[in-house]
């Protein structure tokens, strides 16, 4: 009996050292290092109940608004909880992972995920599953995508990452981490540019603004189920369209950003359309992007003092009561931005062969911005 006892609580020793093994590869150093891992942690580290706005979508919502210079000018705090061409369906299971956290008083919802086609990609699906703590929310939406190959894998990604370790990408992964959960806030807000610039005669502009094309199927339930959701539990929602430059190549997608308008208003919502309704000509011209997608870093100031002026006069996102230690950190993050802002434009200058460079809160940026002096 005490044998079996023995062997029994060896068993079991085992099982959990293995677990832990994984639970602490994946956490530290076999997920893959990216702005949408920097950018969750981030948000998971912001203080309770404490964030005004919350800003869910695809790269728009991270590339074109800076929650720094918001707070700066406007004194409202916000965060932008987006991934790479991040898919509609998403948007409802992250409005319900930011309620276990924080009690914004607006959501803000960039309506790009809603407009391509029915396709959901591993990555799209990764980008968001990954990066998302265990919870039942989670499971729901695993769930509702089906996911019937390897679907353990976005549970525990050691087992889609295990076969490609490398140290020193696992210590620099490691490194990326641990140098944001010891300081205990992000110091950028999930930001992120690029250091390029765009090549404005590849693309002809598209001239008429007006034409509607209607959204998929799939597309068209997922908005609906999102706005019954919205509804039924009386979230304060604005959903927007954040600028671009539309040419002949992305027709379909504006077609589809000008007849969601007709969907959205049917449930009492407002949608600012700054690509083809409200006019954005007196503060961004074509120089203020990096593609024809998102804006560089002038242009992401120049929106950011725009769109957070709408914010504040006419939705009434004013001033956050902060306490002393929660106003330090948020002052830090401005003083910081601002050196991100400095080192993106010498990043930009230094570019001479336009090569496609991107910056975010990695600690080799965060390196270069603890030296970096800012007027």
């Amino acid at each position: 009996m005490k044998v079996y006892i023995k062997r029994t609580i060896s068993i079991i020793s085992i099982i959990a050292i293995v677990i832990l093994y994984i639970l602490v590869s994946e956490n530290l150093f076999l997920y893959r290092e990216s702005d949408s891992q920097a950018r969750f942690d981030g948000f998971y580290l912001e203080d309770k109940n404490t964030l005004d706005v919350v800003l869910i979508g695809s790269s728009e919502v991270y590339n074109d608004f800076s929650s720094a210079i918001a707070y700066d000018k406007f004194g409202f705090t916000s965060y932008p909880i987006g991934t790479p061409a991040q898919n509609g369906i998403f948007i409802k299971y992250q409005m319900k992972e930011v309620l276990q956290y924080q009690n914004p008083k607006l959501f803000i919802v960039e309506v790009n995920g809603f407009l391509g086609d029915d396709s959901i990609s591993d990555s799209q699906i990764r980008n968001v599953c990954e990066n998302i703590r265990l919870s039942d929310n989670k499971v729901s939406l695993l769930s509702s995508l089906n996911c019937c190959d390897d679907v353990y894998t976005y549970y525990l990604p050691f087992f889609k990452y295990h076969n490609d370790i490398n140290v020193g990408t696992c210590i620099y992964n490691c490194n990326n981490r641990m140098n944001q959960f010891g300081l205990g806030y992000s110091l950028l807000k999930g930001n992120y540019t690029g250091t390029y610039s765009w090549q404005i005669d590849k693309e002809v502009g598209l001239e008429d603004s007006t034409i509607k094309v209607e959204l998929t199927e799939r597309n068209k339930d997922d908005l609906i189920d999102l706005l019954d959701f919205c509804k039924q539990n009386n979230l304060n929602v604005l959903f927007v369209r954040f600028p671009r430059i539309q040419t002949s190549r992305t027709a379909e997608t504006l077609g589809r950003s000008n007849a969601i308008e007709d969907i959205i208003s049917t449930y009492g919502y407002d949608y600012l359309n700054f690509v083809s309704k409200i006019d954005c000509s007196e503060v961004l011209n074509r120089s203020d992007f990096y593609n024809s997608e998102h804006l560089n870093i002038e242009g992401q100031e120049k929106f950011t003092l725009f769109f957070g002026n709408v914010l504040y006069q006419k939705y009434g996102i004013k001033r956050t009561n902060l306490n002393e230690e929660q106003k330090n950190k948020w002052n830090n993050s401005v003083i910081y931005t601002r050196k991100f802002y400095s080192l993106a434009n010498k990043k930009l200058l230094e570019n001479s062969d336009n090569v496609e460079k991107y910056l975010y809160e990695d600690i080799k940026t965060m390196d270069e911005l603890n030296y970096l002096e800012v007027n």
